[in-house]
């Protein structure tokens, strides 16, 4: 049976039609974008000099480690000279400071107890992430370039990286918010196989053969050799005459179709040459993961464990489709890779997960539907969102999406995360999702318009899937929804339902809801690719409970957020007298108590329970400054 280096080794040169002029193109960007980068590393150092601050400014992240693309986000730390820096306090600082600046813009603080963090937008439309003393992080990103420049004068290990990148940002593979894998994640698959193919040596297994000193950052190991010589990797790329397109073809081949993710796991801290992979049993969390994609440092941490099974599905879904195009006729790279996102963008939304505790019986899920929903238009009003999406179900956290129509209000609204929902007393976090969940499973969900109409969500299904079209590998085709228990469409659709007491404020300064586009059928994938069975999901790698939520999100450069907890598919049981109506008819029969607070205890804060913080969504280019 051909190993993987020989199946790539037999594609020669027939997979670099067109792929040349593709990176290019690419490089051409990531030189602007360089530059952009550069001016706001020198913004941020000014900014913290002007502060006093004790301490200093570093890029860490793609742009430091050479394996960004242009749509990457910037990523900065503080790190401070001394023990006596407040990461806290100087984060407030500068906050306060940059209110006043004109270059910069959607100021959002996400000051959560263990990693604060402060995200703004620069004037060039480059996201900006900044937080303090992220030691392991910049190390992290030390080892990436370490492995950028391992390949020497030869560029295929890094065209190979950034085309991975850039190829799952434009199909919207991009997103641990959406049940994928955020960028940093992509980076190590892609490591991962060049060590497989034996294009890069393992720096780390290198370090411990050559004796190098230990390197401890804050508790765990972090060596690596920064001197591999051509010998420890990169001579096999030159010997074997393996081009980009093939190797690349061999990427979506391997993860694809030859990757078993049931057994198999990807440590670049102990790759080896294929066919002799790494199994899940050899790392410390062993088969209890579903995807295991280990962090090289923090060993403790998987990076894929905020994977749905929907959204591995999608993956490698994705990577069989690419596949097969590239076996097809002559590769056109260009339709591989298209540019959904550099045009204005229909699926755009907020998602954010609150954790109500005691809520049983339909007419307390309903009553807090309606306040949330009110409490969110409120808030947000100014920023002229169109739908906002609501699902409660008992036993669950309550999942809401606000849809918006351009980039720059959907950025500006998200500066509003951590406002206090006073009803519930809790905040509300608000985080990029390109709304997978919300489609997939719309069925589940009440939308809400500015005007306090209501819907089920299902009627806007048309609609939504047409937003979707700009992804190659987007949501599944529609289905018949699916029958269950009280949630059948209700005739009564689009009747005005309640607010939530005196809170909610007119809202006539919003322009009229725009009229519903005709609905039409999600037109056929590039790929053609059919969506497996749950079954087959759970081949794949996943699990036949399609029940889990998004868990933990570490971000581009490995900062680990807390976990959200899984959620169960079992069908709830409300004891509510009024159970066999569905959703929306007790929407109409139901008004909300004056003080809901009184029926609905506050929420506890569990630790773990936060949603991720970073969301590694690409830069809105149109209308931005260049």
């Amino acid at each position: 049976m051909e190993t993987i280096q020989e199946r790539v080794r037999v594609r020669g040169p027939d997979m670099d039609a067109g792929l040349a002029e593709w990176l290019r193109t690419m490089e051409t960007e990531t030189c602007q974008w360089k530059q952009e980068v550069s001016q706001i590393e020198t913004l941020a150092r000014n900014t913290c000099r002007t502060l006093g601050l004790s301490g200093r400014i570093e890029l860490f992240g793609s742009a430091e480690s050479g394996f960004g693309i242009p749509c990457s986000d910037v990523d900065l730390v503080l790190l401070a000279d001394g023990p006596t820096l407040d990461p806290l306090e100087a984060l407030k600082r500068i906050q306060a400071h940059l209110l006043s600046h004109a270059a910069f813009t959607n100021i959002t603080s996400i000051f959560q107890p263990r990693v604060p963090l402060l995200k703004f937008t620069h004037l060039s439309g480059i996201e900006v992430d900044l937080v303090v003393n992220n030691h392991l992080g910049v190390r992290n990103t030390q080892l990436l370039k370490a492995y950028h420049d391992c390949c020497g004068q030869d560029a295929r290990g890094d065209a190979l990286v950034r085309t991975v990148k850039e190829w799952a940002r434009r199909c919207g593979l991009v997103g641990t918010t959406d049940g994928m894998i955020n960028s940093y994640a992509w980076t190590l698959l892609a490591i991962y196989y060049l060590q497989v193919m034996e294009v890069v040596p393992n720096l780390q297994a290198l370090a411990v053969e050559k004796g190098l000193p230990s390197w401890p950052v804050e508790g765990h190991e972090t060596r690596f050799c920064t001197e591999a010589l051509p010998e420890d990797g990169a001579k096999g790329l030159l010997d074997k005459e393996i081009t980009v397109g093939s190797l690349l073809w061999g990427f979506f081949e391997f993860y694809g179709s030859e990757f078993d993710w049931r057994t198999c796991a990807v440590s670049v801290r102990l790759a080896r040459v294929a066919p002799h992979l790494v199994a899940k049993s050899e790392l410390p969390l062993g088969e209890r993961a579903f995807w295991y994609l280990e962090d090289p440092f923090d060993t403790s941490l998987n990076l894929a464990k905020g994977t749905t099974p929907v959204g591995r599905e999608r993956i490698v879904s994705a990577m069989r489709g690419t596949c097969k195009q590239l076996q097809t006729g002559i590769p056109n790279w260009q339709a591989i890779c298209p540019k959904g996102f550099d045009r204005p963008l229909k699926q755009l939304f907020l998602k954010s997960r609150i954790d109500v505790r005691g809520l049983h019986t339909q007419s307390q899920l309903l009553t807090m539907s309606l306040n949330i929903s009110g409490a969110v238009w409120q808030l947000l009003n100014p920023y002229r969102p169109t739908q906002v999406f609501v699902q409660a179900e008992a036993s669950k956290p309550i999942e809401v999406y606000i849809r918006f129509r351009s980039w720059q209000n959907l950025r500006a609204a998200q500066s509003c995360t951590e406002a206090k929902l006073e009803f519930c007393k809790q905040s509300l976090a608000l985080y990029i999702s390109l709304g997978y969940s919300l489609l997939d499973d719309l069925d589940r969900y009440t939308a809400f318009d500015a005007s306090g109409m209501s819907q089920p969500g299902s009627d806007m299904r048309g609609e939504l899937q047409q937003a979707f079209q700009a992804l190659p590998f987007g949501p599944r085709p529609a289905t018949s929804l699916q029958s269950q228990p009280g949630r059948t469409p209700p005739s009564n659709a689009g009747q005005p339902c309640p607010t939530p007491g005196s809170t909610r404020p007119p809202l006539s300064t919003l322009p009229p809801t725009p009229s519903r586009t005709p609905r039409t059928p999600l037109s056929a994938n590039a790929a053609s690719f059919v969506p497996r069975t749950k079954k087959k999901v759970s081949e794949c790698g996943g699990s036949t409970d399609v029940g889990s939520a998004t868990a933990s999100c570490p971000s581009e450069t490995g900062v680990v957020q807390a976990a959200v907890a899984e959620a169960s598919e079992e069908e709830d049981e409300y004891d509510d007298v009024n159970v066999q109506l569905c959703p929306l008819e007790l929407l109409t029969k139901l008004r909300p108590p004056s003080d809901p607070s009184a029926e609905t205890p506050p929420a506890e804060n569990e630790e773990g329970r936060e949603a991720p913080v970073e969301i590694p969504l690409p830069r809105f280019v149109v209308g931005a400054k260049k």
